[in-house]
């Protein structure tokens, strides 16, 4: 087979060179005939190309290039002079950059806005201008500049491909030439006046398109127009098929955009216009603007709508009193019921400070709606020990209100055999029953009550017991913020580091905590909700200003102790309008 070997033998040998690739003289032989097919194929092409190798010295200078720039290839082939036929004095051209990498900063800095990377050759970029210094009269061309790797994808060669726009660049000059001779009557019209070239894009606006939509000339010749709403999009493509197809067409009634987004009334009339040799060049439209007339006319039919407005708006403001009142009887039910919730939820905890063997015991309860998820209680466990708790349901109002009752009816101390607190067995001898350890009374709670997938509604507690006798304390923390003691005479310090809350895991073990109260030693428990009370700045009151009022308070009774806290809070807060429960529970031992 003859003549130039064809893109497709190229491929084939490529493959074959990639499955002998165990054999390197022939892959060396093949890559030299590789080579050699590449120069062919750059050579036969009709397109201006020329070739660098990763040293920016030229490879392949094709004859289309030749006769293109007038260089011959005897004069760069060999050498770093790409510039030569595009350039009065050295600099990159695009290969340059290419085989460099530096597409980027550089490259703005030789092309400014004239370029853009290549939408189908990967990595490849292309630009248009005008050299001055390429032939008699300088010339406007399309380049474009790709790399060419090897087979570890690392860039070797940079070819770029010329083309000469020259001509289509002369053509545009000479039709803006011919449309100008039009614009002087176009100028005095006193309507709105776009011409589009076939393509759609605008060539020429008058004054008063300028005075009516408020775009500039400058802003729109060469581009489409944008100024027509969605609504109006059918009937205009209905209008420019008529163009296309050589029909004029007069007062068309539709509406365009003004360039702040106004809409404006217009009645718009077109026509082909012809170049000089009778073919068509584009059209000419003329957009009357009826904005006025169109107002009128909205106007009037506004005020039929008024009226029958006024007439469904008296019906309707009707509807919507009984409604209200509906509304207004609905609510004051709920608030009963809420209010009836409060106070049986409120005869579960202790109503006013009391003493249990040596243990005085005063509280805080504050709720943020009529009923709450905090709560609390201390109770005998037997002749000994006092028990206690706070504990504090995720979320408000009526669904953590249900459970925390439900946690309350579970922590009460019983006599029978079911009691969560004390269990209950057979003895030849009293006491007929041990008091569970609050590890494992807290553990049972999460057995119980774990969390629904759809509510997942938790809680978090302190429970513990004092012995009486002789003030020893033991405690299990179950997500709740750790308790306060004060020892007496001492500075504050917190017991404990939280634990899982109950209910959000199963099987998780709890810890306990124990400490020796002694007389005058107070143990403070206490829900999240006093110490992330904000203020009107959004600040939390903190654990750290509960300790500074409780350690100045050291020396009060705990019922004046209480009512400095509640105050503190009140203050801090600037209402009584509280966004969480707030609990407290003071214990002294006496």
């Amino acid at each position: 087979m003859t003549g130039k070997p064809t893109y497709e033998q190229l491929e084939q040998n490529v493959k074959e060179l990639e499955k002998e690739a165990v054999k390197p003289k022939q892959i060396e032989r093949a890559l030299r005939a590789s080579d050699r097919l590449l120069s062919q194929i750059v050579e036969g092409s009709p397109i201006p190309t020329f070739v660098i190798d990763k040293k920016h010295i030229v490879t392949h200078w094709n004859k289309a290039c030749e006769n293109l720039t007038g260089i011959p290839a005897n004069e760069v082939i060999g050498t770093q002079k790409q510039w030569l036929a595009f350039y009065s004095t050295e600099r990159p051209v695009m290969a340059d950059l290419v085989v460099d990498n530096k597409l980027g900063e550089e490259t703005a800095l030789y092309y400014g806005n004239k370029y853009r990377e290549s939408a189908v050759i990967e990595g490849a970029y292309e630009a248009e201008d005008f050299f001055p210094d390429l032939g008699d009269k300088g010339k406007w061309l399309f380049f474009t500049a790709a790399p060419l790797k090897n087979a570890e994808a690392k860039v070797v060669a940079a070819i770029e491909t010329l083309q000469d726009l020259s001509e289509h660049k002369q053509a545009e000059k000479e039709l803006l030439e011919s449309q100008e001779r039009y614009r002087t009557v176009l100028e005095a019209c006193p309507d709105p006046v776009v011409v589009y070239d076939m393509a759609g894009k605008a060539v020429y606006v008058n004054p008063a398109f300028t005075s009516v939509f408020g775009w500039q000339p400058d802003k729109l010749l060469g581009r489409k127009m944008d100024y027509v709403p969605e609504e109006n999009g059918p009937e205009t493509q209905t209008m420019i098929d008529k163009v296309l197809a050589g029909e004029s067409f007069s007062g068309i009634e539709s509406r365009r955009y003004t360039k702040e987004r106004n809409i404006v009334d217009v009645s718009i009339s077109a026509a082909i216009y012809l170049d000089r040799d009778g073919n068509p060049a584009g059209s000419v439209h003329i957009l009357r603007d009826i904005t006025d007339q169109k107002r009128l006319e909205a106007r009037l039919k506004a005020g039929e709508k008024i009226l029958k407005l006024q007439k469904d708006l008296e019906e309707r403001n009707k509807k919507l009193s009984e409604s209200n009142k509906e509304l207004s009887q609905a609510y004051s039910v709920i608030k009963r019921d809420l209010e009836a919730g409060a106070k049986i939820q409120s005869s579960l905890m202790p109503q006013a400070p009391s003493t249990i063997y040596r243990v005085q015991f005063d509280s805080i309860f504050l709720p943020s709606t009529f009923v709450a998820g905090d709560i609390f209680n201390y109770f005998k466990l037997d002749e000994h020990h006092v028990g206690f708790y706070v504990l504090d349901v995720a979320g408000h109002g009526i669904p953590a209100a249900m459970l925390s009752v439900a946690l309350s009816k579970a922590l009460c101390p019983t006599n029978d055999q079911e009691g969560l607190l004390k269990q209950f067995m057979p003895a030849p001898e009293p006491p007929y029953y041990r008091i569970t350890n609050p590890a494992m009374a807290v553990q049972a709670l999460n057995k119980r009550f774990q969390a629904d997938a759809n509510t997942m509604q938790y809680f978090t507690m302190v429970y513990g017991f004092i012995d009486a006798r002789n003030g020893q304390t033991v405690m299990t923390l179950a997500g709740h913020p750790p308790p306060i003691f004060l020892k007496k005479g001492a500075k504050a310090s917190l017991i404990g580091t939280g634990g899982y809350p109950v209910g959000m895991l199963p099987d998780v073990d709890y810890a306990e905590e124990e400490v020796k109260l002694n007389k005058g030693d107070r143990l403070i428990l206490y829900s999240d909700g006093i110490t992330e009370c904000t203020n009107n700045n959004q600040i939390e009151f903190s654990v750290e200003r509960l300790i500074d009022i409780l350690e100045k308070g050291h020396n009060f009774p705990l019922r004046e102790l209480m009512e400095r806290i509640e105050e503190g809070l009140r203050l801090w807060r600037g209402n009584n309008d509280f966004e969480d429960d707030m609990t407290l529970l003071a214990i002294e031992f006496v």
